[in-house]
């Protein structure tokens, strides 16, 4: 008999094969398929009436075997000086509770959900896949079971996993304790979230010495039960020799402060380095990007390894099993189940163990029945056939990694990028992408900036002179103060005697006074200046400070100060008639260039005179030229964000704008786009508006510079913008999902 067979690629969202082949021989069905892919298969059978086919079966994944294809070495060892592209931490959260068993019975947790039952569907099975590809896992070893389930069960799990040789390491969950004999322990059941800052020390010092005595070793690595950390945690973690966290979660139980739940790659937390948990977003039509774990089941191998990072380091993604994962899970949401569940705990636990182990009736149980679950399975198995074939990946063990990070300095130095990256998998089109989440927080050189202006020494000579200062007072008031023979200070022209300074310094004026009227206001200033006085003109460059305006986006912002280069400013006042005869730089102070430094992925567009800048002031001529001013580039009207689809975008040529426009543009635009959206811009050298001009507003908008393809200085040059998504995107969306 024959049947017909469908193969289905999820992701290219394609059907790729449909067939009629013997139904004891599907061999022509399988030649040439990657089973990389996520491609699964169903079955249709001849109808009754031998017309046709009948409805097919469901989609079920291929065997085994044919997904994991052949067996492969060991990679070599991990070169700090040269690593792969993308290392894959494959990790097995190694644990048990009779909360997750049909049955519930303490004597056999782990047995069911450790071992994984009669079918040997769980640590073992998880060796089984990664040794066919030559790797080694991570189980991350629930180190006070042994409190719960006895230490002759805890120490079972640790010599079924050295002896094969993977690596353990240490996983807390704190709530076993409350089975001690010993009230000390039991007052540590609650460590992970106890507020009393003595607590999780203790809960640490006691779980890291039972590792030690049972596996041999103290661990390097830490990964909290539930996913339970907080900021604190970290100092404990370092003080007892832990070189690793793995507990960090974005949506999950997160009591980290917000710029470590938005971080998606290793960093360095004093001298712990935290390593995220990986998550990817499925984009599906007209709904919300849904956060996905990386985990069994997801549709995630080729979309998370698919991931693009600059800089030297590689991308890390940790995937997260358990030792039950690969076993099928019922969801049963009836009372009447719970009533079940708990009878049958009383036959296998004594009056007084019993308030330890129940559960409500209305629990949302979540249980395993011992069976493989193939999809799970099959998942697990391509993320690591994924990540051998590739001759730039390869699974790498805590120690490899922290042993590789400490030798290379991974991680140590000024971030290449703003953003880190999101995996990104849209089912329209079965297409994987690279999207971007804002990394913000300590490491964010803006929290360190100077909240006012410095008080530099400008180059300004104002010794015995009479200088008048229009606009608000500024710390460089006082500096003027200092030095000049007389200061008069006033916030409008009016408020001073024409015709008597020596000096008049204008500040900040493009920002008080909009192009059209411009002739009429400096005509007020003009008329403070004695005959022969100077004029001068003041604009902070880029914001002020620069660390504040380029490393702190201004997302909820309304308006705010122009970010301006001096290019920019010497352009627009020309435009308006006014001849700029020369021009005297602020260098900024030392403070600010750090704080500037520490990001030169945000930095490295810009022109560095213009990042070297504080302050312009533009000397200008005593009378308006006949005829006006000649500036480059007359501006163009503005330009409404052409959004092409759901990630893309055109923004045009926007160093044709008027610059007292284009900060309005640039905040539209961003508002305009979907977080997680593509954009692209055009900046170049011809137009009333500098490239660095440009760049600084995008991301002063909330934008993120991603490439430069050119140089602008000379040639009109494609900017690829992205406008990240914020912590806050990423738990709507986690809410919205009920994750």
């Amino acid at each position: 008999m024959t049947v017909r067979v469908q193969l289905y690629d999820s992701s290219s969202a394609a059907t790729i094969r449909d067939v009629v082949v013997p139904e004891d021989d599907w061999s022509a069905v399988w030649d040439g398929v990657d089973l990389g892919d996520e491609v699964r298969s169903r079955v249709f059978r001849p109808a009754e009436s031998g017309n046709g086919w009948a409805p097919p079966g469901p989609w079920t994944d291929p065997p085994r075997e044919l997904v994991l294809g052949p067996r492969r070495p060991a990679p070599p060892a991990l070169d700090p000086q040269a690593p792969p592209g993308a290392l894959l931490l494959f990790t097995i959260d190694t644990e048990g509770s009779v909360a997750r068993q049909r049955d519930p019975d303490p004597d056999r947790v782990v047995d069911e959900l450790i071992f994984g039952g009669p079918h040997g569907a769980g640590i073992g099975l998880h060796m089984d896949l990664l040794e066919h590809v030559g790797a080694r896992g991570c189980f991350f070893l629930d180190v006070l079971l042994e409190h719960a389930f006895g230490r002759t069960a805890l120490e079972r799990v640790i010599a079924a996993i050295q002896e094969r040789g993977h690596e353990l390491q240490l996983h807390v969950h704190a709530d076993h304790l409350r089975h001690s004999l010993d009230p000390r322990l039991r007052r540590l059941a609650r460590g992970t979230v106890d507020p009393d800052p003595a607590v999780f020390p203790a809960l640490l010092e006691h779980s890291i010495d039972l590792f030690e005595r049972r596996v041999g070793v103290r661990p390097l690595a830490y990964r909290a039960g539930a996913y339970r950390i907080s900021d604190a945690h970290f100092a404990a973690l370092a003080a007892q020799g832990i070189g690793v966290d793995a507990s960090v979660q974005t949506w999950f139980n997160p009591d980290v402060s917000g710029w470590m739940r938005a971080r998606t790659q290793p960093h360095w937390v004093g001298d712990v380095l935290a390593t995220p948990v990986t998550w990817f977003l499925r984009e599906d039509e007209g709904a919300l990007p849904s956060p996905r774990a990386f985990a069994p089941g997801g549709m995630a191998a080729g979309t998370v390894l698919a991931t693009d990072v600059p800089g030297p380091e590689p991308f890390v993604a940790s995937f997260v099993s358990h030792s039950f994962q690969l076993l099928r899970v019922e969801r049963p949401d009836d009372p009447a189940f719970g009533r079940a569940w708990n009878a049958h705990l009383r036959r296998h636990v004594t009056e007084d163990e019993l308030p330890r182990y129940a559960l409500p009736d209305d629990y949302r149980f979540v249980v395993h029945d011992g069976t493989p679950d193939e999809v799970m399975i099959a998942s697990a198995a391509r993320l690591l056939r994924r990540t051998a074939e590739r001759p730039d990946a390869r699974c790498v063990t805590y120690a490899e990694l922290l042993e590789a990070a400490r030798a290379g300095g991974w991680w140590r130095g000024p971030r290449a990028s703003p953003v880190d990256p999101v995996p990104a998998f849209d089912m329209r089109t079965g297409r994987a992408r690279t999207a971007a989440i804002r990394v913000t927080g300590p490491e964010d050189a803006a929290d360190r900036a100077p909240a006012r202006p410095p008080v530099a020494d400008p180059p300004l000579d104002v010794r015995g002179r009479n200088v008048v200062w229009v606009g608000p007072p500024t710390p460089l008031t006082g500096w003027i103060q200092a030095r000049a023979w007389r200061l008069t200070a006033v916030p409008e022209p009016a408020a001073a005697e024409p015709g008597g300074a020596d000096l008049v310094l204008w500040w900040p004026g493009p920002a008080l006074a909009p192009g059209a009227t411009l002739p009429d206001r400096l005509a007020q200033v003009r008329a403070l200046c004695r005959f022969g006085g100077t004029l001068m003109i003041g604009l902070d460059v880029l914001g002020a400070p620069a660390a504040e305006a380029l490393l702190r986006p201004a997302v909820d912002e309304a308006g705010g100060p122009p970010v301006w280069d001096v290019p920019t400013g010497e352009r627009w006042l020309g435009r308006h008639g006014v001849a700029v005869t020369g021009t005297i730089r602020v260098p900024r102070d030392a403070e600010e260039l750090d704080a500037l430094a520490a990001w030169p992925g945000r930095v490295a567009p810009l022109d560095p005179e213009e990042t070297r800048t504080a302050s312009v002031w533009f000397a200008v001529a005593d009378e308006e030229p006949p005829g006006g001013v000649a500036a480059p580039g007359e501006p163009s009207a503005v330009p409404v964000p052409a959004v092409e689809d759901g990630t893309e975008s055109g923004l045009g040529a926007l160093h044709r704008l008027d610059p007292q426009e284009l900060g309005g543009v640039a905040r539209a635009a961003y508002a305009a786009l979907p977080p997680g959206a593509h954009a692209t811009a055009t900046v170049g050298p011809a137009g009333p508006c500098s490239p660095t001009t440009v760049l600084a507003t995008l991301q002063r908008a909330g934008f993120e510079i991603l490439a430069v393809d050119g140089d602008p200085a000379s040639a009109d040059a494609a900017v690829m913008l992205t406008r990240p998504f914020e912590l806050h995107d990423i738990q709507r969306y986690a809410a919205a999902k009920g994750t």
